[in-house]
């Protein structure tokens, strides 16, 4: 044994200073790892909770975001489409009531008489006038071409009347021989810059052959006026005589310098509406470029045969019936579309938006509740941090007291042991004999050993 100051190195005293030494650090080390363990499960659980709640937010956010454009959108455009769809149905309905009179006229033409019509005058422009059109070469003296004429001549009041009742920017009632008789408020326009009246080939307008040709209601794709320039869509029907001739060809002008103003301010967020005809032309659009494009008849092709099979299918299905939202993917962009028919017509009305933009809200949340949840796993951090420091600094103080108090209990406890020793020590020679109340007389050993005793 080796003796420090009052330090005992060796021995009894050091052996039981080791065994208390080991078991606090056993226990010490036990201790770190549940505390260190627990705390990484926690961490853990914290980052798991966070991921779930996000996941969570994202998908009930994305599902709301779905619905309100499922609601919205699809409302939206089939609204848009019921609305055209009465514009054109009312048109139709117009050309109907126009096309009934005329039939009269034919059914039992000897019960009315001549009626005389008269050429453009550009002095009743702004104000509602029949006028006589022809085509060239015409000659309207030919009494069999009079004749006719003063036939329909009886139609000018109801023109006049549907001219200014209905929503039609001209009505007109054409003859096989290349005469027509036409209403609107613009004959100006029937002069060219000579101051001549304008001829036109009515047999070969596509509204004239296409009634001719279905043989009853036809709709022409949108059409630039002969007169005025403006896009229209031209309504017209066939009348037959008693034997089943063609008898003559009613129809209406719509213009669509509304619907063009109404589809073009569809533009903004992100998303618009488009109309699609039965072709598959985009034939409004606000869009000036891409595959949503307006472009001239000569330019036009059919989204269906744009190798979008995607989009092919959902115009096809737009064109038919009211659609669901679809996500397609078309000019390098996610869409949210849905489609509701025009029926009069056989268009479609397309509403796009873009997916990015419909989910911008969801974002939003999610990057908000990141940050939150940042801000909560970095104080959390920290609070783990300043506690493991706490525990850190707890165990070093109890480790400090347990090693005194280890140095002290094993100095008490060695300390009698030791005045036994001498006590075994001093026997030899005739003293033989230990008497254990003799050698404990002593007041401070007494003192000592009872202290050494009450602590064992």
């Amino acid at each position: 044994m080796k003796k420090f100051k009052h330090l005992v190195l060796g021995g009894i005293q050091q052996k039981i200073f080791n065994l208390v030494l080991i078991m606090l650090l056993l226990v010490m080390a036990v201790y770190m790892v549940v505390i260190v363990s627990q705390m990484n499960s926690l961490r853990g659980l914290v980052t798991d909770t966070n991921e779930k709640q996000k996941n969570t937010i994202t998908a009930v956010s994305g599902e709301t975001m779905n619905a309100v454009i499922e609601n919205s959108l699809g409302n939206q455009t089939r609204l848009q489409a019921y609305i055209a769809d009465d514009l054109f149905s009312d048109t139709a309905d117009t050309v109907g009531m126009l096309g009934d009179y005329t039939r009269m006229l034919f059914e039992a033409p000897e019960q009315y008489p001549d009626r005389k019509v008269s050429l453009p005058d550009a002095a009743l422009d702004g104000k509602a006038s029949v006028q006589l059109l022809t085509e060239e070469n015409v000659d309207t003296g030919d009494p069999a071409v009079a004749e006719r004429l003063g036939l329909i001549g009886n139609l000018s009041d109801v023109m006049l009347s549907v001219y200014a009742n209905a929503e039609v920017d001209s009505c007109y009632v054409a003859l096989p021989e290349g005469v027509m008789l036409l209403v609107d408020d613009h004959a100006s326009s029937k002069f060219d810059a000579d101051g001549k009246i304008i001829s036109i080939s009515i047999s070969e307008r596509d509204w004239y052959k296409g009634a001719v040709e279905k043989g009853g209601l036809y709709f022409t794709d949108i059409v630039s006026d002969v007169f005025t320039g403006q896009y229209c869509v031209m309504c017209a029907m066939p009348i037959y005589d008693a034997d089943g001739e063609i008898a003559a060809v009613a129809g209406a002008d719509l213009f669509l310098d509304n619907m063009e103003a109404y589809v073009s301010g569809t533009d903004q967020n992100g998303g618009f509406s488009c109309i699609v005809n039965q072709n598959g032309h985009v034939v409004f659009s606000p869009r000036t470029e891409g595959i949503f494009k307006v472009k001239g008849d000569d330019e036009a092709q059919d989204l269906r045969t744009m190798g979008n099979e995607a989009l092919a299918a959902f115009v096809d299905e737009a064109l038919a019936a009211n659609t669901d939202v679809k996500l397609i993917d078309a000019d390098g962009v996610s869409w949210y579309m849905t489609g509701a028919p025009i029926g009069t017509v056989g268009w479609t009305v397309i509403s796009v938006v873009d997916k990015a933009v419909a989910s911008q809200p969801t974002e939003m949340i999610v990057e908000q509740y990141e940050n939150i949840s940042a801000d909560a796993v970095s104080t959390f951090t920290k609070g783990i941090s300043n506690a493991r420091t706490w525990i850190i600094l707890a165990l070093l103080v109890v480790t400090v007291m347990a090693i005194i108090g280890s140095l002290t209990v094993a100095k008490r406890i060695v300390k009698p042991l030791n005045v036994m020793t001498k006590r075994v020590a001093l026997l030899g020679g005739d003293n033989l004999r230990f008497k254990m109340e003799d050698t404990y007389k002593t007041g401070d050993e007494i003192e000592v050993l009872a202290e050494s005793f009450a602590t064992l």
